[in-house]
């Protein structure tokens, strides 16, 4: 399954689009499969919005989602977890990942190209790039027709082989 984020240009009107997969995954000296956390960036060598890493980003939000929804099972981000071994088994998870990314020493790569010349999207409406463009998120959804890639990364974000 693959959702979508999409922007435009604020001046040229230009669209593009970000597609997060839930089939790229790490994979750790065990053979053991971890989902990658994603997010959109604008990465420099592509030219444009892509689906990059965001394991500096996601990881931290994500926890304190999983902590809060242990201490408080009524608060809104609890909902990703109907039940408490739910939220434990997502804490397991996060540790797992945590520790498989601790002996990382590359930054987050962007998952069309595997380059790390990445400026991260700010989760806001409206936007600036170091480039002089302005980007507007203007929608976003599950991307149903969009083919999904399905690959492995090792812990320095190439794929595995």
């Amino acid at each position: 399954m693959a959702w979508f984020t999409e922007y435009s240009d604020m001046i040229t009107g230009e669209s593009f689009a970000a597609y997060s997969s839930t089939s790229i995954e790490y994979v750790d000296d065990m053979g053991n499969t971890l989902e990658v956390p994603q997010h959109a960036a604008w990465c420099i060598k592509c030219g444009t919005i892509v689906n990059a890493e965001a394991f500096t980003t996601l990881l931290p939000m994500r926890r304190r989602m999983i902590e809060l929804a242990l201490v408080d099972p009524e608060s809104k981000e609890a909902w990703m977890f109907p039940t408490r071994e739910n939220a434990l088994e997502a804490r397991q998870e996060l540790e797992r990942l945590e520790t498989f990314l601790s002996n990382r020493h590359s930054r987050p790569r962007c998952l069309e190209c595997f380059s790390d010349e990445l400026v991260e999207i700010p989760d806001e409406d409206e936007f600036g790039l170091p480039n002089g463009r302005r980007l507007k998120r203007c929608g976003f959804g599950h991307a149903s027709m969009k083919i999904e890639p399905c690959f492995k990364l090792t812990p320095d974000g190439t794929i595995a082989k």
